[in-house]
């Protein structure tokens, strides 16, 4: 498993050398490192990790890993993405998501799989007792060629955005890639709350991301068995989108 850890403190580094006895030999857990992070110019470990500070591991695969289903087949009639125009950077507090914003914006990345979940913040501004929520997406890619694509194109999205986000990387014939985002200081709604105070939530920034990085996997092709919703039911995304919905605000 090879992953970052970032504000949101999801994942902590682990011991590479005790990783690396997991494996028949410490030179085969080495190769696989490498083929994920330090292969070709353009993807640098040491670079990468020193810019954006982060942490890289590798873990061998148990059999339940390697063992796992096919993910189900894309879903058809998708909403279209729609993308939020650019956030200015004239405040410098972003608004959290309102209603309407989640109705046009976050429905269509929710039936391509992305989910709200409530997590414990751990990037040393909000209380780290208490849980927000955080905007997640997962993809299954056909190979590790994908999977470096995939980061590649992730990065490059960060860099024009501004925008930065936490990811896992599970290795394997097909790699499965979590992207976690989430906007840590955001200004809340005078309708919600008087003062105009902060706190971390999910905002167009995050959405805006989001959709970027769905029509960079779209544009590809880079995903498995076609895979672009875990939602294939559509009675299911119904009734569990109002559901998430009638929890607005989410905390």
């Amino acid at each position: 498993m090879l992953y970052r850890t970032m504000a949101t403190g999801l994942r902590h580094p682990i011991n590479f050398g005790m990783l690396c006895h997991s494996f028949r030999s410490s030179i085969a857990a080495c190769r696989m490192l490498n083929s994920f992070v330090a292969s070709g110019e353009n993807y640098p470990a040491k670079r990468y990790q020193s810019k954006h500070r982060f942490h890289f591991s590798c873990r061998a695969h148990s059999n339940a890993s390697k063992n796992q289903s096919n993910p189900p087949e894309r879903a058809l009639g998708l909403p279209n993405l729609e993308l939020p125009p650019p956030i200015p950077h004239i405040s410098r507090t972003t608004a959290l998501l309102t209603k309407p914003e989640a109705v046009n914006y976050l429905y269509p990345l929710y039936c391509r799989g992305w989910v709200i979940k409530s997590m414990v913040p751990n990037d040393g501004f909000n209380d780290p007792d208490r849980k927000s929520p955080f905007l997640v997406g997962k993809f299954t890619v056909k190979g590790p060629k994908s999977a470096r694509q995939l980061l590649r194109d992730l990065l490059s999205i960060e860099d024009q955005e501004k925008q930065h986000v936490s990811f896992e990387l599970w290795s394997g014939k097909r790699p499965v890639i979590t992207v976690t985002t989430q906007t840590h200081s955001a200004r809340k709604s005078p309708e919600l709350e008087a003062v105009n105070s902060t706190e971390p939530g999910i905002t167009l920034r995050d959405i805006r991301f989001a959709v970027l990085l769905e029509k960079v996997v779209e544009n590809t092709n880079i995903l498995f068995s076609g895979q672009e919703s875990q939602n294939s039911s559509d009675i299911v995304q119904s009734s569990t989108w109002k559901e998430l919905l009638s929890q607005y605000p989410w905390k």
